[in-house]
């Protein structure tokens, strides 16, 4: 008896273990982009394209703004937490009638900024890496301009 509940308890272990191991692993899509947890930066296999900085929200406590960079710590893009209240969003889970969203800016160009809608910055970094706004570790400016000028001002013009 004494043997079989050791088994168990040994297994129960190693299963526990396994999903621990699991959960530390990397994000990666099937596309080949690969989040490295440990040290904030976002590769497709071939190197480093750009690094991802969470900072504290000053204008909202407890909410974060979002740096990513290049290899030597230069801001590619900025997303900038946002909130503004809508009467039409009012209902008892949003009684304040909150809307959230981020400002994608693009420090140390002309490039206005432009807003996306509330999602993981894990998510908006697949985006800019899809849309080949950071490119090869750098601002793509003309992808970043197309990307301004469809994406624009919409959320908060409400």
């Amino acid at each position: 008896m004494k043997i079989l509940l050791t088994l168990i308890l040994t297994l129960s272990m190693g299963t526990m273990a396994f999903s621990q191991t699991e959960k530390e692993k990397d994000d990666k899509d099937d596309k080949g982009f690969i989040f490295d947890k440990k040290t904030n930066e976002f590769s497709d296999g071939t190197g480093v394209l750009f690094k991802m900085e969470k900072v504290k929200s000053e204008a909202f406590p407890g909410s974060n703004n979002f740096h990513f960079t290049d290899k030597t710590g230069k801001r590619l893009v900025v997303l900038s937490y946002r909130r503004f209240q809508d009467v039409l969003k009012m209902d008892k889970s949003n009684p304040e009638g909150n809307v959230y969203y981020f400002e994608v800016s693009f420090p140390d160009t002309h490039i206005p900024s432009c807003q996306v809608a509330h999602r993981p910055a894990k998510k908006i970094a697949k985006m800019l890496y899809e849309r080949k706004i950071i490119q090869g570790g750098a601002l793509n400016e003309s992808a970043a301009k197309e990307f301004s000028a469809e994406t624009g001002n919409h959320i908060s013009h409400r």
